[in-house]
C-alpha cells in the first residue's frame, strides 16, 4: 500500500512531467514574440536552448521522482517483534546482525545486563 507521503511525491512527479511536456508545446508559440523584443533578438537561440533544457530537466526530474517512489522497498514499521524477557521491541543491527532492544523504562539493569539509555537503542554484547 502506498503511504500518503509517497502519494504526494508521485503527484508532484506527475506535475513536473506535465509541466515539462507543456513547456515543449509552449516554446514554439512564444519564441516569435521573444524575437520581436529588440534586447533579446541577438540571444534568441540561447533562450530557446535554455527553455528546452528546462523542459528536459522537468520531465527527467519528475520521471525520476515517480520511479524512485514506485521502486523503493517498504520502509521499517512499528510491527517489530517484542523481546520475550524484557517486553521491549527489538530490531537487528544493520552491520552486525546482533539484536538491539529499545527501552522506555527507568535507568536500571535488566535480566540481559543491559542498561537502558533514553538516547536510543541499546546493543547487547552477547559474545
Amino acid at each position: 500500500m502506498i503511504k500518503n507521503a509517497d502519494k504526494t511525491q508521485i503527484i508532484w512527479g506527475v506535475a513536473l512531467v506535465v509541466m515539462g511536456t507543456a513547456l515543449f508545446f509552449r516554446i514554439p508559440r512564444v519564441m516569435p514574440q521573444i524575437k520581436q523584443i529588440e534586447q533579446f533578438s541577438s540571444v534568441t537561440y540561447f533562450i530557446q536552448f535554455c527553455m528546452y533544457l528546462m523542459g528536459v530537466l522537468l520531465i527527467s526530474g519528475g520521471a525520476r521522482k515517480i520511479y524512485m517512489c514506485l521502486m523503493k522497498e517498504p520502509g521499517p514499521t512499528n510491527d517489530r517483534p517484542v523481546h520475550k524477557e524484557t517486553g521491549h521491541k527489538e530490531t537487528g543491527h544493520k552491520k552486525t546482525g546482533r539484536k538491539e532492544t529499545t527501552s522506555h523504562g527507568p535507568d536500571q539493569e535488566n535480566e540481559n545486563n543491559t542498561m537502558p539509555d533514553h538516547s536510543g537503542p541499546i546493543i547487547r554484547n552477547d559474545k
